[in-house]
């Protein structure tokens, strides 16, 4: 019986923790690249200075890349959700996925 319940709760806790990193995920990582494409590439800021000026901070939980050459930053969440943004010229930044 205790191990139904344990079981149980096992797969609460593994259920729940699925469904917000679903939810939490793809939303860090668009988020990441919504600020930090326009701050990096149209304010021309170091990357540090627009992190910290994040309102949310996501780095924890994200990974970003900048590229020069294409103007674009791409953030990758809980190794697995991926959002990227780029800068087009006479406007700000282009949300690609």
């Amino acid at each position: 019986m205790m191990a139904t319940g344990v079981a149980a709760l096992l797969a609460l806790l593994l259920g729940g923790g699925a469904y917000l990193a679903t939810d939490v995920g793809p939303k860090a990582a668009r988020m990441t690249t919504r600020w930090v494409c326009p701050c990096v590439f149209v304010e021309q800021r170091e990357l540090q200075a627009c992190v910290d000026d994040m309102v949310v901070n996501t780095t924890p939980i994200t990974r970003i890349e900048l590229d020069p050459g294409t103007e674009s930053a791409t953030a990758t969440a809980l190794l697995f959700f991926e959002s990227r943004a780029t800068r087009v010229p006479g406007q700000s930044c282009r949300m690609e996925y």
